[in-house]
């Protein structure tokens, strides 16, 4: 007779499909089917990203090309799957700081660039050209250049309602500009002499009235003797008829005021003056050239001549004066 080593209870009532009802075992035992799940838990297991990986698709992300990223990226996956939820979540934040509008045509870029500069010539000029060159785009742009001539007309009227506010509320001694200028002079040899000259111009807008007020002194001695002496008071007052009329303070006068802006630092300026009174006609005019050497100080060398039809006895009818002074304008 053959004979069988002794079975535990709970293998043989498994093995014949009977649940047991109680079962000593000596330790922990696992069911069969737990193990395939645990070898499979360890295989994927996540496994942090390699720092030479990391560092290669920083590097793309600098580069600031979106190809350059995405291949990068899916290089990565490749050949780490087992990190790629931390790949996912670096292209996420990546994206997120990356979140841009999408290109625009480089021609409405120009105009957009003009219009920020708000110069209205240049933005015609930008805007005419775009038409020429994007004639597909000719009613995008003509709607551009609609809205912007709108919003400049309302910002130049609101600037100009606030001057007229700021000049209704003025005080008189508010709001002038100018500038003073002071000059010297010395020679010797065959002649000795000395000049001195200095003067100060200021000019005021107001709500309908413009002035200007001007003082001039030179004074020159030439071998012991004084041989220029000269003072000049001037005001004008204008009143404004309109955007470009004026009518002057004082009956018989006629005016010229012209600057030419030969460079950014050099300046060309003609003033001229006529009065005509009961017995003689006087004219002034005043040549200079300005040169800005720092802030709100030039230099300046002019030429002014006074013509008098009838002068006083013993004085010449025309008197002529070349000046080099400095200015500082306010």
């Amino acid at each position: 007779m053959r004979q069988f080593a002794p079975l535990p209870v709970a293998i043989l009532l498994t093995a014949v499909g009977a649940p047991p009802a109680h079962a000593a075992v000596t330790g922990p035992a696992l069911p069969a089917a737990t193990v395939p799940a645990v070898t499979a838990a360890m295989e994927v297991r996540p496994l942090p990203l390699p720092d030479p990986v990391r560092a290669m698709i920083g590097a793309a992300i600098d580069s600031g090309e979106r190809k350059d990223v995405e291949t990068v990226v899916a290089l990565a996956k490749a050949t780490n799957p087992r990190s790629l939820d931390e790949i996912d979540a670096i292209l996420s934040a990546w994206r997120a700081r990356t979140k841009r509008e999408p290109e625009r045509d480089p021609v409405l870029q120009m105009l957009a660039a003009a219009m920020a500069s708000k110069k209205d010539g240049d933005v015609e000029a930008v805007g005419a050209l775009a038409k020429k060159t994007s004639p597909a785009q000719v009613a995008d742009i003509d709607a551009l250049l609609v809205d912007y001539r709108a919003k400049r007309a309302a910002e130049k009227q609101a600037a100009a309602d606030a001057a007229r506010a700021r000049l209704a509320s003025a005080k008189f001694w508010q709001h002038w500009k100018g500038e003073g200028q002071i000059g010297a002079s010395h020679s010797s040899g065959n002649s000795k002499s000395t000049g001195l000259s200095a003067g100060i111009a200021l000019a005021r807008k107001g709500l309908d009235w413009d002035q200007r007020f001007r003082v001039q002194a030179d004074y020159q001695r030439t071998n012991g003797k004084t041989t220029i002496e000269k003072y000049l008071a001037e005001y004008e007052p204008q009143i404004r008829m309109g955007d470009r009329a004026f009518a002057f303070g004082l009956t018989g006068l006629a005016g010229l005021d012209f600057g030419w802006q030969m460079s950014p630092n050099l300046r060309l300026t003609q003033v001229a003056s006529t009065i005509v009174g009961d017995r003689t006609t006087t004219t002034s005019s005043l040549t200079a050239l300005n040169a800005k050497l720092s802030g709100a100080l030039s230099a300046r060398v002019s030429y002014s001549a006074d013509i008098d039809t009838h002068p006083p006895a013993g004085v010449k009818t025309v008197d002529t004066l070349t000046r080099f002074t400095l200015v500082y304008g306010f």
